[in-house]
């Protein structure tokens, strides 16, 4: 407000910049990562790549193999869990889990480096800053190798690479969801720029003091500070106008700007950019749901797992050549609910003769028990209640029916 007014009575002097102001950088740091156009500096985005790559780095990675019977076995000694779990390394899995799912959030690509044994067997993942990768990508003859000049000065194999990528027009190249939502992030930004400058300033809205009489340098400099001493920054005391004397607004203020309404607007906006309910950023009347397992049913679903699947399909490819092994992240930690609709849920399963009574307590964490493994469904005869034994082969169970039936 008080520029317009320092013209008006030819007053000048150099500008005064807050540095405080809220200004978004160019590049801000984030986890090792420089996020252009400041975009964590805007609460949506920054809980949006939070609530993504923290919701997949805390959850478990089993190693599943099916065996004869066509069930999946845990492979508690197998090596990936080893690599996982590999204690010398200087970066956890839940890190290097995260920082991978905020590279490519935020840059487009995750690249983490396979380090081998000798037969090949891998037994480290060095996570890299997309930055220091170049990808050398020749579409017309189809190769690509990676250099890093961090880890070797020769051309690194794509077997030995792991590379995210979500967003791509060539499918080797990702792109940034940032750079999708770089007018959305502008705008926001705009906004709480907006919303920093009137606050700082108490509110005061910028405007003109008109006097109707010719004033000289001594008076016009005396009205200056008058006016400089009432209003400056967030003084809001009372200025007395003369009857010659009328003040003419110029800027919008929060209200007729409707602040309030473009911030909420904003949020949605770049929720839908990373495909967020905006719910989980707090925005609680944007949501149909009626419970919180609705929620976070939606949440894994429509946000998490098109990414979970991108790293499984990834590891499987370039750690783990053997076709009957999974890599699998435990889904089931997203969907715990009430201890009573838990309870609930693994009775009907044991009773309908879905699960078995071990298969239950694994998953709780339980030790199995003896005579755990038999599938039952209730039937009035006690003796029917058994329609198979998990623990036997297909063969052995039919033949364990068979004698049933003949009794």
């Amino acid at each position: 407000m008080l520029t317009n007014v320092k013209k008006f009575f030819g007053y000048e002097n150099k500008e005064d910049r807050n540095i405080n102001e809220y200004v978004p950088p160019m590049a801000l740091t984030y986890g090792g990562i420089y996020a252009s156009f400041g975009a964590m500096n805007l609460s949506a985005a920054y809980r949006s790549i939070e609530l993504i790559s923290d919701g997949i780095a805390m959850l478990p990675i089993q190693i599943k193999k099916l065996n004869s019977k066509g069930k999946n076995n845990y492979l508690i000694n197998h090596y990936l869990n080893l690599l996982f779990d590999n204690d010398n390394k200087q970066m956890s899995k839940y890190l290097l889990i995260k920082q991978l799912i905020q590279s490519v959030l935020v840059r487009g690509n995750g690249f983490a480096y396979v380090e081998r044994a000798k037969d090949g067997t891998p037994i480290n993942l060095q996570f890299l800053d997309s930055s220091d990768v170049v990808i050398n990508y020749d579409k017309y003859n189809g190769t690509l190798n990676y250099t890093c000049s961090q880890i070797s000065a020769l051309p690194i194999p794509p077997s030995n690479m792991i590379h995210l990528r979500k967003n791509s027009y060539d499918g080797i190249n990702g792109i940034s969801v940032l750079t999708f939502a770089k007018r959305s992030l502008d705008l926001a930004s705009n906004v709480e720029n907006s919303a920093s400058d009137f606050y700082g300033k108490g509110g005061n809205v910028s405007g003109i003091l008109k006097v109707n009489t010719n004033l000289n340098k001594e008076q016009r400099e005396q009205i200056l500070s008058t006016w400089n001493q009432s209003f400056t920054n967030s003084n809001t005391s009372i200025a007395v106008l003369q009857g010659n004397m009328e003040f003419q607004k110029l800027s919008l203020n929060a209200e007729e700007t409707q602040m309030l309404q473009t911030r909420q607007y904003n949020v949605g906006d770049i929720a839908r950019f990373f495909g967020v309910n905006p719910v989980l950023l707090g925005q609680k009347d944007s949501s149909s749901y009626t419970t919180l397992e609705m929620v976070q049913t939606d949440f894994l679903i429509h946000s998490l797992m098109p990414y979970i699947s991108m790293i499984e399909e990834e590891f499987k490819l370039k750690l783990n050549p053997d076709k009957n092994v999974k890599i699998e992240f435990d889904v089931n930690y997203l969907l715990k609910t009430t201890k009573q609709t838990e309870a609930s849920y693994y009775s009907t399963l044991v009773s309908s003769g879905i699960m078995t009574v071990n298969e239950v307590r694994k998953e709780l964490g339980l030790s199995e028990l003896e005579g755990g493994d038999k599938l039952t469904m209730a039937f009035t005869d006690v003796n029917q209640n058994t329609i198979a034994d998990a623990s036997k082969s297909v063969n052995e169970v039919n033949s364990y029916n068979e004698e049933k039936n003949l009794i």
